[in-house]
């Protein structure tokens, strides 16, 4: 730790020190976007969450409209005072319209289904700096997976799954690193049978994940389905045809020039194979036709 990183660290512990024996108005900023501090919290779950709140990413989050520290006792009660009193994180369903509540309880419904049965909504989405599915790059998709299975390496995150690297538990594919990098891990690992982002959740163990590759590298294709959800999420119209026209999928996508190159080879070859047999069997009946009788 440098110097200032150093001078940082003491200064927000005086702070907080000073606040909690006059038990003032708390401001927020000094301890939750002071980034030499960084302090962290194991929930109920476990799993460690930061309490570091970057204020870049939390503006780009699903709450970034609450941009004040007066904002965050909309959601964090009793924390308006230091030392912080005794309170529970607040569930998603408690503040939201009764639509937005009805899906949060379905998706709690299909996680108490899944391997992640014991986990919370916070354990995986950071309520300061989450976005909704449509809007994040496949890296903080991802991102929200690795923070546990972090490579296979115990430690790597919070939790540390496994002992080997994730292409070791992907041997089975023959384009596993590939398929590592550019697809969502949920693709694989989640169905598809019911609606969108309830179905996401039921994260399966890994026998019952997808290993087919028909399921994937066809028209019908699981990603095809898994985008179009995206897009509707997004506002975005379009069905399996419209998106399979917009991105190359193999096995999936139609090209309607490639197809008619093939055509046209395919057509090619049978009549080049027609054309010799029919070349042969003429130069045959010439042959025997200048042998002396």
């Amino acid at each position: 730790m440098g110097l200032k990183s150093f001078a940082g660290v003491l200064l927000s512990v005086g702070v907080v020190i000073a606040a909690g024996a006059a038990a003032e108005a708390v401001d927020c900023k000094r301890c939750h976007q002071n980034p030499p501090l960084r302090p962290s919290l194991k929930g109920p779950t476990g799993v460690a969450r930061s309490l570091y709140i970057d204020p870049e990413a939390f503006k780009k989050s699903w709450h970034g409209s609450l941009s004040s520290e007066s904002d965050c006792i909309v959601c964090h009660d009793g924390v308006d005072r230091f030392p912080h009193g005794p309170q529970l994180a607040p569930r998603c369903w408690d503040c939201h319209t009764e639509d937005l509540r009805r899906t949060f309880r379905a998706i709690a419904a299909t996680v108490s289904e899944s391997v992640h049965f014991a986990l919370g909504c916070g354990d995986c989405h950071d309520p300061h700096r989450g976005r909704a599915a449509a809007k994040m790059t496949l890296e903080e998709k991802n991102g929200l997976c690795l923070r546990c299975h972090a490579h296979g390496k115990p430690g790597a995150g919070p939790v540390g799954v496994g002992s080997l690297p994730l292409p070791a538990y992907h041997a089975w594919h023959p384009q596993a690193e590939l398929h590592l990098e550019r697809m969502a891990c949920v693709v694989c690992h989640t169905t598809l049978e019911e609606a969108g982002d309830i179905d996401k959740h039921r994260v399966l163990e890994k026998a019952r994940a997808t290993r087919r590759c028909d399921i994937c590298h066809t028209s019908d294709s699981k990603v095809a389905d898994y985008l179009i959800d995206l897009k509707a999420s997004a506002g975005v119209g379009g069905g399996r045809e419209d998106l399979l026209e917009r991105i190359y999928l193999v096995g999936g996508t139609r090209s309607r020039a490639v197809e008619g190159v093939g055509r046209t080879a395919a057509l090619l070859s049978v009549l080049g194979v027609l054309l010799h047999a029919a070349g042969r069997l003429v130069c045959a009946h010439v042959r025997s036709h200048r042998r002396p009788s």
